[in-house]
């Protein structure tokens, strides 16, 4: 009796671990331990179910439930074994490791990597070098501008120093790769470059800047040594924006003497700038005379662009004309010059203007004024120039000169024409022609072209003989 209900409790107990093993929810693997501890439990378990005395009689289980397969032993796989290092040129002790196709990938992606790391080394390297030459540079061209910036700001004419440190910046320029004449032109002292301030500062002599024509005074003793034709000398070719620059510098000033000195540097450039044709002029006398320069260094030789001389006296108050100025004008060979180039334009500045006086015959596509082929005198502001009125006269020296054809000379003197022109014992006992503005004169603006006064030279006989040479 004992023995069935042994059986009976047991067969309660296995019912109802089966039961609850049924509605375990599922749960992560168990551990190593977990398993060996379960697998001895199931196996004194089966030994239990034997009989202790007698004959073993079979558990019977309810109809519903079928009996559940013997439980067999889980046994744990062991953790495959660390690879172990094998130093090149030894055997190994274990078996001979295939190379898969995983390590053959490994390996080239470690090849790869080290060939990467060696070009991105290379590759830095390489920036590296190039920021530093970049660096090298830029440390070089500020340098260089504030030494330009200190020679502008404290230089006096005819110093060496000036001329030396400016050498030793062409110097150090060239062994980087660096265009001093970039330097110079560019603007970077106060939006203006550092010939612009040359010129501005550059020291005029003691002496009465309206003196007699022949008198030049304001110009330094030295030209050839001052800081201006040492920058000069390191600009060619100037930069268009540079050469309007300086005109602007000069007329600031009113410079006259730097400003017919700049002649030869303009010149040199066959720029259409300094010597610009008439607005009255078609756009074939233009081209005719934007190359009047290469017609005069045929004509004149090497010193063609200081071979007219343009002297400007301006009046004051002893001579009872406020505003008035003269102007005396030399022109070689003139007629030559007049028959090949058509046109001679000389420019000056006068009471705080740039002025461009012409000699020129009208060529035969004008649609407007003098016949064509006739020979006339134009007088035009260039911009900046503020607009004013004119009442001037022309007169010629010495008619003897115009004979020979050697060079004429004329002398004009202008003044408002709210003032009365006085005639000098320079022009009393010569004949004038009188230039005079029907209309205020304004420099050229925005495409619009400058208002002039035209005068054709046939109107008084003395003048009508100019163009017979």
């Amino acid at each position: 009796m004992a023995q069935h209900i042994t059986s009976e409790n047991e067969k309660e107990s296995l019912s109802t671990l089966s039961s609850t093993q049924a509605s375990i929810p599922e749960a992560p693997p168990p551990s190593y331990e977990t398993i060996t501890a379960t697998a001895t439990l199931l196996a004194s378990l089966a030994n239990d179910t034997e009989p202790r005395g007698g004959t073993a009689q079979a558990i019977r289980l309810p109809d519903d439930r079928k009996p559940a397969p013997p439980a067999k032993p889980i046994t744990a796989t062991p953790p495959p074994p660390l690879p172990s290092f094998i130093p090149s040129g030894q055997p190994g002790k274990s078996h001979k490791r295939s190379a898969s196709t995983s390590s053959t990938a490994s390996l080239k992606t470690k090849k790869s990597w080290f060939s990467s790391s060696s070009s991105s080394h290379s590759h830095s390297h390489s920036h590296s070098h190039s920021h530093s030459s970049s660096r090298t540079h830029s440390d070089i061209l500020t340098t260089v501008q504030g030494l330009v910036k200190d020679l502008v700001r404290d230089h006096s004419a005819g110093s060496p120093a000036a001329r030396g440190v400016l050498a030793s910046c062409a110097d150090v320029c060239a062994a980087h790769n660096i265009k001093l004449s970039e330097i110079l032109q560019d603007r970077f002292i106060e939006s203006h470059s550092a010939l612009y301030w040359a010129i501005v500062k550059r020291p005029r002599r003691e002496g009465n800047a309206a003196a007699d024509d022949d008198d030049d005074s304001g110009e330094p003793d030295d030209t050839d040594t001052d800081l201006l034709t040492a920058m000069l000398s390191r600009c060619v070719p100037l930069a268009a924006p540079t050469i309007a620059e300086l005109r602007l510098a000069c007329l600031a000033t009113s410079d006259q003497p730097t400003f017919q000195r700049l002649r030869p540097f303009f010149a040199s450039l066959n720029r259409p700038l300094f010597s610009s044709s008439s607005s009255f002029s078609s756009s074939s006398s233009t081209n005719t005379s934007s190359s009047s320069f290469d017609v005069d260094k045929v004509l004149l030789g090497a010193d063609s662009p200081l071979a007219d001389d343009v002297t400007v006296h301006l009046g004051t108050g002893a001579d009872g004309v406020d505003g008035a100025f003269s102007v005396r004008f030399t022109v070689p060979q003139y007629h030559k010059r007049m028959m090949i180039s058509k046109e001679i334009g000389l420019e000056f500045i006068a009471r705080n203007r740039i002025w461009r006086f012409a000699l020129l015959i009208i060529p035969n596509d004008t649609w407007y004024g003098p016949p064509p082929g006739t020979w006339c005198v134009a007088l035009t502001l260039q911009e900046p120039s503020p607009p004013t009125w004119l009442d001037a006269q022309l007169a010629l020296v010495s008619s003897g000169d115009i004979t020979d054809d050697s060079e004429m000379k004329t002398k004009m003197k202008a003044s408002p024409p709210s003032s009365t022109t006085s005639s000098s014992s320079s022009t009393t006992s010569t004949t004038t022609l009188p230039i005079k503005s029907k209309q205020i004169l304004e420099a050229p603006r925005n495409g619009i072209p400058a208002t002039q006064v035209l005068v054709p030279l046939d109107g008084s006989a003395e003048f009508a003989g100019v163009q017979y040479g």
